[in-house]
């Protein structure tokens, strides 16, 4: 937790989020997780990446 939100830390070192509790960041990195399983590697799977980025910065705006 920081800022007064969760965050998500990609392999890469990336934080997604916030996300209003640890139960909403843990269900986004799952479903993350598994996008990023169907589409394998490439320009699809970042694609995938950037889309959740913007989403849970959207969502955090709200």
């Amino acid at each position: 937790m920081r800022d007064g939100g969760w965050y998500v830390r990609t392999r890469e070192r990336v934080d997604l989020g916030p996300f209003r509790s640890r139960f909403e960041a843990e269900v986004e990195a799952e479903l993350l997780v598994d996008k990023l399983e169907q589409l394998g590697n490439g320009r699809d799977a970042r694609a995938a990446l950037h889309e959740f980025v913007q989403r849970s910065r959207s969502e955090a705006v709200a």
